[in-house]
């Protein structure tokens, strides 16, 4: 969901997804017993190009769910003290080793204006 813009590198990437294919290629021509997997209700939104929701994650990964966009759900952000603003918050890497963090702001003056209710 949200890939690490600051690495160029993709050769290890494109080697797992190889790796993947030929189990799963593996696994139709051979039988189910090489691989067992199943992927999630957001990966196969993403390749089909629509839009993820926050709801698919209570299938996806159901503490992370419960725990955290249920909580803010649930929950009066106001009262939550847990400081919300419209940025985004993304690892850059400057020199090739050390990262840092850059704010992105999702709307117009983002980092003045706090999320809520």
């Amino acid at each position: 969901l949200h890939p690490n813009n600051a690495c160029t590198d993709f050769k290890l990437f494109e080697l797992a997804g190889k790796l993947l294919a030929k189990c799963l290629y593996d696994t139709i021509i051979y039988g189910p017993s090489l691989v067992n997997i199943h992927f999630s209700r957001s990966f196969y939104k993403q390749m089909l190009d629509i839009p993820v929701h926050y709801s698919d994650f209570s299938q996806d990964d159901p503490q992370y769910f419960t725990s955290k966009i249920k909580y803010i759900l649930d929950n009066p952000i106001n009262d939550a003290g847990l400081d919300l603003f419209f940025v985004e918050e993304e690892q850059a890497s400057s020199d090739g080793q050390a990262l840092a963090f850059r704010e992105i702001e999702i709307k117009p003056d983002g980092k003045n204006v706090p999320v809520t209710d």
